[in-house]
C-alpha cells in the first residue's frame, strides 16, 4: 500500500539532492562543516525512533446503500433505484443524505375560481459535486416549476411561469453547511437556467483548507470531510488567500505590492508593504517555521553594471550577452508586517512546510519521522564566478530557520538525487546518479543496489535477474532458474510464481502463499486476478467463489459474486455487487512497526 513520508510533489520540481555533514568523503562540498555530529549516518534527517509507517487493506465491510451507481467521488455515492428514486449517500458515515423522485409527477390543482383557473407544478433536481484540492462537498439545487393558466376566462391571457429555488450544501459527511434561498439566488443569478454559473463562483482558496460561497468563507477538514464557517465578509472584501502555515494565512496584492497576514479566523494581523519594483509573479515564497514569510526575487540590472548577485550568459545571433541581476531576499514578520533583507546567498526553487502538511493531513506523521525539521528548501548555491551552474553539485535540501538562513544541509551523498525514504526499521531507500536504487541502514552502510527498470511496485521486493530479492536484507527469496518457474510481477505489489500448474504469491513482506493448482484432475484455482486500483488480488476457485487478499496474503472475505471497485473513497475504495446490488467498502488501516 502507499509507503508515507515522500516529499510531496512542490519540492522534486528539481532533483532532490541529499548529502552529508561530518567527515564523509561522499559529501557536499557546500554541506562541510554544517550540522550536529550525530550517532547515526541518518539521525541528521530522521528521528532515531522514527516509525516505518506504512498503509494496508485491512477488511471489507458491508455498506447500506442501494440501487445502481450513478456517480460517486471520494465522499458521496449517488444511485438510482428500480423505482426512479434517486439516493445521495455520504460514504464516509454511510448515512443516506437525501432521496428523491428523478421523475415526479406533476402535480395539478384548481383555483379560487374553478375551473377557470388551473395551476401545474414540477420539481426537478440536480447535483453538483466539488472535487477539487481535496475539497470534497455536494451541493443539489431544487427548482419548483409553477405554471398558471388562465384560458377559461381570458383567452388572449398567457399562461404565466413562476420559479422558486433552493440550493443546499452538503459537507463529506452528509450534513448541512450552507443553504442559498430562493430571494438570494434571485439576486444573484436571477433564473434557474443560471444555477449552474452560481456553482462554478465557489472559490478554492490557493494551497489551504480554504473556500467561499456567496460572502461566506469556510474551512474543510480533511481527515473527517466536515465542513465550519469561518466568517462572512462583505462580498468585494473577501481576502484572496494564497498559501498558510500552521498558524497564519497569507494574501498578496500585486497592484499595492503588499502581503497581508490572517489569524486563523481571517482577522487581519498586518500588512507588509514589499517594494514597488518586486515581480510578484516570479517571487517564490512561503511561510518559515515561526509563521514568518520568506520571499525571493530577481531584479535584472544593466549590462555595464558591475556590482551584481548573479550573472547569466546565453548566446544571440552568435555573440554572448550577458544579463545581471540582484537577488533580493526579504524575510517578513508576520506579527508585525516589519520588512528585513537579507543576503540569502542562494536561489530558492521550492518550500515546503511539513507543519502545514501534518494540519492539513490531520496527523503529526511528518513531524515524528524527521529530525528538528519544519520548514525545507530546494536551493540552488551560487558559484564563486556568480553563476547559477544548474549542476548536481550545487544544488542542495536544507532546513530553513526562522530567519530565513540555513540550519542545515540535509545532504547526505553527493551521489543521491532523492530523500530517502523509510522502508523498514531503519532501513532506507534513495535514488542515485546512476538512476539506481541504494539501500542504506542507520549508519549509512549500503545493503544493496538495484537499477530502477527492475523494481515493483512493493518497496520491499524486487525482480532482477530471474530472481526475487528482499532489498532490505539484500537476500535471495526464489531463484527461476532452479526451479524452472514463471516470474510475473503484478500491479497490487505481489509477485507471483508459476511451476508447472502451481501458483504461488509472493507477498510484499516476502512470504509465499500456494494459491491453487490449474488444468489437472485436483485442479482448485480457477482464475487469478491482481487489481490495478488497489493493493490487493482475487482468487477464483473452481467452487465459484472469489477470495479476497491484500497484499500480505491477508484474507479480507469471501463472496459469490466478483465485486467491482467503482472507485476510491473516504478510508479506501468502494465496491458493488452488480448481481446482487450490495455494496461495500474495502478500508485500508496505518501499521506501524513502533
Amino acid at each position: 500500500m502507499k509507503k508515507l513520508f515522500i516529499i510531496p510533489t512542490a519540492v522534486l520540481t528539481a532533483a532532490l539532492l541529499l548529502s552529508s555533514c561530518g567527515k564523509n568523503t561522499d559529501q557536499h562540498p557546500s554541506a562541510e562543516g554544517e550540522g550536529t555530529p550525530t550517532s547515526h549516518f541518518m539521525d541528521s534527517i530522521y528521528n532515531s525512533d522514527a516509525p516505518y509507517i506504512y498503509e494496508k487493506i485491512s477488511a471489507i465491510e458491508s455498506l447500506d446503500f442501494s440501487g445502481d451507481t450513478v456517480k460517486s467521488n471520494k465522499h458521496f455515492l449517488v444511485t438510482r433505484d428500480a423505482d426512479s428514486i434517486i439516493h445521495i449517500y455520504s460514504t464516509i458515515t454511510g448515512k443516506e443524505i437525501l432521496k428523491y423522485n428523478e421523475f415526479a409527477p406533476i402535480t395539478a390543482s384548481t383555483g379560487e375560481r374553478a375551473p377557470t383557473v388551473s395551476e401545474t407544478s414540477t420539481t426537478d433536481y440536480n447535483i453538483f459535486s466539488f472535487p477539487a484540492k481535496d475539497l470534497h462537498i455536494l451541493a443539489v439545487s431544487k427548482v419548483k416549476t409553477m405554471t398558471v393558466s388562465y384560458e377559461n376566462i381570458n383567452s388572449t391571457r398567457p399562461a404565466e411561469t413562476h420559479h422558486t429555488m433552493e440550493v443546499t450544501f452538503y459537507d463529506g459527511a452528509g450534513n448541512i453547511f450552507y443553504s442559498a434561498s430562493d430571494a438570494t439566488l434571485k439576486a444573484i443569478i436571477g433564473t434557474p437556467d443560471k444555477i449552474p454559473q452560481y456553482m462554478k463562483s465557489t472559490i478554492v482558496y490557493g494551497d489551504t483548507n480554504l473556500f467561499s460561497i456567496d460572502n461566506a468563507v469556510f474551512s474543510y477538514d480533511k481527515t473527517t470531510g466536515s465542513v465550519a464557517k469561518v466568517r462572512d465578509f462583505d462580498t468585494t472584501a473577501i481576502p484572496r488567500i494564497l498559501f498558510m502555515s500552521d498558524e497564519y494565512y497569507y494574501s498578496i496584492d500585486s497592484t499595492s505590492h503588499t502581503l497581508q497576514v490572517f489569524d486563523g479566523s481571517l482577522n487581519k494581523v498586518s500588512t507588509a508593504i514589499l517594494p514597488e519594483h518586486t515581480e510578484l509573479h516570479l517571487a517564490k515564497y512561503g511561510p518559515l517555521p515561526n509563521g514568518n514569510v520568506i520571499f525571493q526575487y530577481r531584479k535584472e540590472l544593466p549590462s555595464t553594471d558591475e556590482e551584481y548577485d548573479i550573472i547569466s550568459v546565453e548566446e544571440i545571433n552568435g555573440k554572448a550577452v550577458s544579463h545581471k541581476y540582484d537577488l533580493i531576499t526579504l524575510v517578513v514578520t508576520a506579527a508585525t508586517g516589519d520588512v528585513e533583507s537579507i543576503d540569502a546567498g542562494f536561489v530558492i526553487n521550492s518550500i515546503v512546510d511539513f507543519d502545514l502538511l501534518d494540519k492539513l493531513s490531520g496527523t503529526n506523521e511528518y513531524k515524528k519521522a524527521f529530525n528538528s525539521v519544519s520548514v525545507i528548501a530546494d536551493i540552488d548555491y551560487i558559484t564563486e564566478e556568480k553563476e547559477l551552474s544548474g549542476g548536481h553539485m550545487y544544488s542542495d535540501i536544507v532546513v530553513l530557520s526562522d530567519d530565513g538562513t540555513v540550519a542545515h544541509s540535509l545532504k547526505r551523498k553527493s551521489r543521491w538525487i532523492d530523500i530517502p525514504k523509510i522502508i523498514g526499521d531503519g532501513i532506507f531507500a534513495v535514488k542515485t546518479l546512476n538512476d539506481e536504487i541504494e539501500i542504506i541502514d542507520r549508519d549509512g552502510n549500503t545493503i544493496f543496489v538495484y537499477g530502477t527498470t527492475l523494481a515493483g511496485k512493493s518497496d520491499t521486493l524486487i525482480k532482477t535477474d530471474g530472481a526475487i530479492y528482499n532489498v532490505t536484507t539484500g537476500e535471495k527469496i526464489f531463484d527461476a532458474s532452479e526451479n524452472d518457474a514463471i516470474i510475473k510481477s503484478t500491479s497490487c505489489g505481489i509477485f507471483t510464481i508459476q511451476i508447472k500448474n502451481e501458483l504461488t504469491a509472493v507477498h510484499a513482506d516476502g512470504s509465499t502463499k500456494l494459491l491453487g493448482i490449474f488444468n489437472q484432475a485436483d485442479k482448485t484455482l480457477d482464475d487469478f486476478y491482481a487489481s490495478n486500483l488497489g493493493y490487493y488480488y482475487i482468487v477464483y476457485s473452481v467452487t465459484g467463489q472469489h477470495e479476497y487478499f491484500n497484499e500480505y496474503g491477508e484474507k479480507l472475505g469471501i463472496f459469490d459474486n466478483k465485486i467491482e471497485c467503482i472507485g476510491e473513497t473516504f478510508g479506501g475504495y468502494l465496491f458493488h455487487d452488480t448481481v446482487s446490488g450490495k455494496y461495500y467498502r474495502m478500508t485500508t488501516a496505518k501499521v506501524s512497526n513502533k
